[in-house]
């Protein structure tokens, strides 16, 4: 079984530095012991838009970008290193191992809001995004555990209402 680990601001730092003298993305992966296509997802995932139209990681804005250049298509997939980019008149992308860093915490961060597990198998989640009367696990009996209920909920459906009746 493959072990995956989350790359560290070092590892960014490292691609960063090794994407800014031009190394290929094989390279850069043997430098730091990873797959060619982690740095491939890293880049693509956490570059940003540089432009006063769009949010830095604005998706839309960085497919807009990608679609107007045939350059941003192809490794190394940012205009960090682009030999027209003191000319090009198109919207940018970088890639900056800080922002990189911040931007797949972030990531991380909001994918788990939900979902986070405490002691002895309780779900803490905020209740403002489910229908508070009907609640399905599949699961074995599992409590649920928020400021306004608190119930135990038995396996398939179980309906509640807001004081865990």
């Amino acid at each position: 079984m493959t072990n995956y680990n989350q790359l560290t601001r070092e590892n960014r730092e490292t691609i960063q530095i090794l994407i800014l003298k031009g190394k290929t993305f094989t390279y850069i992966s043997k430098s730091i012991n990873v797959d060619r296509t982690t740095i491939s997802r890293e880049i693509k995932r956490n570059r940003y838009i540089k432009s006063n139209f769009y949010e830095p990681f604005d998706k839309k804005g960085i497919e807009e970008a990608v679609v107007k250049c045939e350059l941003l298509q192809k490794p190394p997939y940012i205009c960090n290193n682009c030999p027209n980019k003191m000319y090009c008149n198109k919207h940018k992308l970088y890639y900056n191992a800080e922002l990189a860093h911040q931007h797949a915490i972030e990531i991380l961060s909001s994918s788990r809001t939900y979902s986070s597990f405490g002691k002895a198998g309780v779900i803490y989640t905020p209740f403002s995004f489910l229908n508070p009367s009907i609640l399905c696990f599949k699961n074995s009996s599992i409590t649920i555990a928020s400021s306004s209920l608190y119930s135990s909920v038995s396996p398939k459906y179980m309906h509640t209402d807001k004081n865990g009746a």
